[in-house]
């Protein structure tokens, strides 16, 4: 899998966790996991509860199958990537692998971090 993860903006000037600022905000504004996949992987997904849309439509996931392009997954997370609503996208391995991980890293910002996963088969 490849992340991409928003990461939180500090809610206090002073010494604080990271994450003892993401609970106070959690409250308030939580946001979504979004999921690009193939169609098993995004379905499991979705029962367990993470399909979304915004208030445009948009739904947090993107189902690939043999016949996607290229170019419709890095659109996808493009535009996943940019909305305010989600803080993490997960990218099944395979998935990710036909998408430039230049094009995947040109996303990361302070606000955006991108990492890859390496799950190890036993």
């Amino acid at each position: 899998f490849f992340l991409m993860i928003r990461r939180p903006p500090r809610s206090t000037q002073g010494v604080s966790s990271a994450a003892s600022d993401v609970y106070k905000r959690q409250a308030n504004n939580s946001l979504l996991a979004a999921i690009i996949g193939d169609e098993a992987t995004v379905a499991g997904f979705l029962l367990t509860g993470i399909g979304e849309k915004n208030k445009k439509g948009q739904p947090n996931f993107f189902v690939v199958d043999k016949e996607t392009h290229k170019q419709d997954i890095a659109n996808a997370f493009t535009m996943l990537s940019q909305r305010d609503d989600i803080g993490i996208i997960l990218i099944c391995q395979h998935i990710a692998n036909a998408v430039s991980y230049t094009h995947l890293r040109a996303h990361e910002t302070s606000l955006h971090l991108v990492c890859r996963l390496l799950l190890e088969k036993k």
